[in-house]
């Protein structure tokens, strides 16, 4: 088949992976282009599409030659997956590439002036998936610029897949419709074969001499006006700017700009390595203020935190999480100075917005933290009324010293946290303590001081070695911290978040219905409740931070305890398809198949990545028969487990179920119910694993139950199952 312009072969070039047609989403939209062309351009356009099951030509075929001439056309089109930039694939090396140098060197070259002066690419992309950072990067360099692609992408929370026409465009959180991404499709190629059929000449310096020679005298002389008021307006800002160098650089541009944004660490180049409590806490405190601008889309501090000290390049990092803008910077210690040098980077062009360098001394910080703020929102087009710029700083504490010993308690804090080393949590308190003596109100140092006694709550050995006080004493001195961190909130988002801490950790519920569709902090592992009895809020709620932060594993987490909640398991499964695998995925992404009853896949995919031998891999590795130990073994290691560790995790109730030992399942959550809280830590087994006992068992919290409206009895009735029974050796 001939092109429109003569020496071609064909006018369009489709190439792919044929992975990424094994269920046929090529093939329909090349059918669906072919429609689409007819009622848009007059002509007959050709396509080449290679429908061979095979990814490539035969070992024996010469490659260049067969695909010469089928790759002499006016358009190529790349179908981009994930699977596409793969630098060692047929389709890669032998079409995209070769395309992109044949083109450059043919009669038109590979970008084309179009007839309203624009320039657009005889290659043009299809996108089908979001690229990770390495593999736009692997396009662009090739293509030598920025990657413009028509996307049908469907997205919804944790899901990143093809778009189909049966796709509605209001769940698609693009909000794109397939047949409207296909009629873009022609109308770009509508564009550019028209402008290689009739090329825009280009005009020539002697006629617009001649022109301007023409002219009348009167044209001549308010040209001659305009040129001076223009010569005026540049000279007149030139002076403005040089007068105002604090001013971010785009105070004035348009505000189509992104407001998108990553913090990341700040890091520590001080000689001795002695100040990430200060770099960390003064991320965390930004991080805190531009939170509370609803404009901006903000990415979380567990993902800003987890690029910290992995060299990875601003605009990579803003590729894999889909902003537009990069804050980072310095903090060097020299004698009793610290110099804090920041800068807010657009990562398209990997250009400075704005750039300052701060000498701080100890009684500026507060004006330096909002200083920064301030600049990132006008250089992004913010507009902030008094109390906005108020509320952005309004949580924390006005005594310098009290605010750098809260910074360094909450950097113990976090370290505890992270590693699991609980008794770094004395070392932190030992700094909250000081936060608290020297300013009163300090609301976030009671909050955090709590989780000491929080963690020695039925745990014997933690409540011997943590605090030194009995339970009583734990959870009254817990109650006591939040009333306190309660009291004290300036910022009626954080009292909220603090009240709702307070109920969840109490044995009366009743309240917490009341806190359904309202903003405000929650923290992993109390919020179940909440799971329990309204899936959507969290699936809606979690959902919008996805969105915005597709590395928040966290907010993945919610949703999948949300959507395992709502029994849309399929759902939950497509959270994981194109999630970056870590310890965390792997663990939700093999409770969902445990959930789906896929034992011998979730097994696979825990045994596959070298999981922890915890109670989920013992209990897949039973359900899928694959548990190489007798029952006696078996039961030795669940008896020699301490029941007083109450977390979900050392909880083998759901082995007992799946042994069929049920009055053995439900003996454990009679002693996990009459502990302090013990019926938050069943809720949470419960979001986790499903209600592998029954309520009759746990008085507590069939009680808790009745104070969020539920009934204990209906409630087992629906949601209460059994594993099937494993017959064991005994």
């Amino acid at each position: 088949m001939a092109s429109l312009i003569s020496g071609y072969e064909y006018d369009i070039f489709i190439s792919y992976r044929h992975n990424d047609n094994l269920d046929g989403w090529v093939t329909d939209f090349v059918q669906n282009l072919e429609k689409e062309l007819r009622s848009t351009l007059k002509d007959t356009v050709t396509i080449y599409f290679d429908k061979n099951p095979h990814d490539g030509l035969l070992e024996t075929h010469n490659v260049d030659k067969s695909l010469e001439g089928k790759l002499k056309c006016l358009i190529f089109i790349p179908i981009i997956s994930q699977t596409y930039c793969d630098t060692k694939s047929f389709a890669w090396q032998h079409e995209f590439v070769a395309f992109n140098k044949l083109a450059k060197e043919d009669q038109f070259g590979r970008d084309i002036k179009l007839s309203n002066g624009n320039v657009a690419s005889r290659i043009l992309p299809i996108k089908i998936h979001d690229l990770d950072a390495e593999d736009k990067a692997t396009l662009e360099h090739e293509i030598g610029g920025i990657l413009r692609a028509v996307e049908f992408i469907f997205r919804s929370p944790g899901v990143n897949r093809p778009l189909s026409s049966a796709d509605k465009r209001e769940e698609n959180l693009s909000k794109t419709l397939y047949r409207d991404q296909v009629n873009k499709v022609a109308n770009a190629i509508k564009e550019i074969i028209l402008a290689m059929k009739a090329p825009v000449a280009k005009e020539s310096p002697v006629k617009e001499n001649n022109k301007l020679k023409s002219e009348p005298k009167q044209e001549k002389k308010r040209s001659k006006i305009f040129l001076v008021a223009a010569g005026l307006l540049i000279l007149s800002a030139l002076i403005y700017w040089l007068v105002s160098p604090q001013e971010p650089a785009t105070t004035t541009s348009s505000p189509s700009v992104s407001k998108s944004l990553i913090v990341l660490p700040f890091e520590d180049l001080s000689p001795n390595k002695d100040q990430e409590w200060f770099t960390d806490g003064l991320t965390e405190e930004l991080l805190n203020g531009l939170y509370t601008v609803s404009e901006l889309k903000l990415i979380s501090r567990t993902t800003a935190f987890s690029f910290k000290g992995k060299g990875l390049s601003a605009r990579k990092i803003a590729d894999s999480l889909h902003v537009s803008h990069v804050l980072e910077g310095s903090v060097r210690k020299a004698n009793d100075m610290l110099r804090i040098t920041v800068q807010l980077i657009q990562a398209s062009d990997d250009s400075h917005l704005w750039s300052h360098t701060y000498d701080y001394k100890k009684d500026s910080i507060f004006k330096v933290q909002e200083d920064i703020a301030n600049n990132v929102t006008r250089a992004l087009n913010i507009l902030l009324d008094p109390a906005q710029k108020e509320n952005m700083f309004r949580s924390g504490t006005n005594n310098i010293d009290a605010y750098e010993e809260f910074l360094k308690g909450r950097a113990f804090y976090n370290e505890a946290h992270v590693n699991g080393e609980l008794e770094l949590l004395i070392q932190a308190n030992f700094h909250f303590d000081k936060a608290i003596a020297l300013d009163k109100e300090c609301a976030e140092a009671y909050f955090h001081h709590a989780d000491l006694f929080i963690h020695s709550i039925g745990d014997e050995k933690h409540s011997k070695t943590l605090s030194g006080l009995s339970e009583d004493g734990n959870y009254d001195q817990m109650k006591k911290d939040i009333k306190a961190a309660i009291h004290h909130a300036k910022l009626p988002s954080k009292k909220l978040s603090f009240e709702f801490a307070e109920n969840a950790l109490s044995n009366d519920w009743s309240r917490i219905p009341s806190f359904i569709n309202k903003e405000f902090d929650l923290h992993p592992g109390w919020d179940d409740v909440l799971t329990l009895i309204s899936p959507d809020f969290m699936y809606k709620r979690y959902g919008r931070e996805l969105e915005m932060d597709p590395l928040n594993d966290q907010a993945r987490a919610t949703i999948t305890f949300a959507l395992i909640a709502k029994n849309e398991l399929d759902s939950a499964s497509a959270l994981y398809s194109y999630s970056t695998r870590n310890s965390n995925n792997i663990f939700l992404e093999s409770l969902v198949l445990l959930h789906k009853k896929e034992f011998d896949k979730g097994f696979d995919l825990l045994s596959k990545n070298n999981a922890d031998k915890d109670f989920q891999y013992i209990l897949l590795e039973l359900l899928s028969g694959k548990y190489q130990k007798n029952y006696r073994q078996l039961n030795h290691s669940l008896h020699s487990s301490s029941f007083n560790k109450v977390a979900y995790m050392q909880s083998p109730i759901q082995i007992y179920n799946a042994i069929g030992e049920y009055d053995k399942a439900d003996s454990v959550a009679r002693h996990i119910d009459e502990k302090l809280m013990g019926s938050g830590t069943l809720c949470n087994n419960m979001v986790v694993y499903g209600l592998n006992f029954h309520l009759s068992a746990t008085p507590n919290l069939a009680a808790r139950f009745r104070e969020l409206g539920i009934d204990p009895i209906e409630f087992e009735k629906k949601k209460y199952y059994k594993f099937p029974v494993v017959q064991l050796k005994r």
